[in-house]
């Protein structure tokens, strides 16, 4: 991208010299004098794109750019409005949050159970629980500890948890 910045004004440059060239005649002088014309304006369309795109200030804290962790969702993600609502991912997402928060095993699980549809009916379900907590334990080890950590608890509560 930052290329095509560069080579656009230069193009132009270009252009406006072959466009104009009888306007400005074909003596030595008048090609440097239009050259330091349309540089100067090819500089200030380059400058002028920088601004308008960006390119020039980087620090917009791209290095910091994350995907959202379970307690950055909080209960608003949560919600019915929210396009996660009545997903495996969303109640995963909040059992991870309540554990980051302390909440006893047993209650979250409680909450689990309510929060993934069909849960005791559908066994798959109960798998997929597990496997987006295995996932998410191994992917976030390095980037958050703390809430993988929270993934293994959860994918433990699940597997060991008595359905009889």
């Amino acid at each position: 991208m930052k290329w095509l910045a560069i080579a656009m004004p230069l193009a132009f440059v270009l252009f406006l010299r072959l466009t104009t060239e009888g306007l400005l005649g074909d003596s030595t002088v008048d090609w440097y004098a239009s050259l330091v014309f349309f540089g100067g304006l090819a500089i200030g369309v380059f400058f002028f794109a920088t601004v308008v795109f960006g390119w020039l200030d980087r620090s917009q804290k791209a290095n910091e750019a994350r995907l959202k962790n379970a307690v950055d969702f909080g209960r608003v993600e949560m919600n019915e409005g929210s396009e996660l609502y009545q997903s495996v991912l969303r109640a995963v997402l909040y059992a991870l949050m309540e554990l980051v928060k302390d909440v006893d095993g047993t209650e979250v699980l409680g909450h689990l159970t309510l929060n993934v549809p069909n849960y005791y009916g559908d066994m798959t379900q109960r798998e997929l629980v597990i496997e987006l907590a295995d996932y998410l334990a191994k992917k976030l080890d390095i980037l958050r500890p703390d809430e993988a950590s929270a993934a293994r608890v959860l994918r433990e509560l699940v597997k060991n948890q008595r359905l009889g």
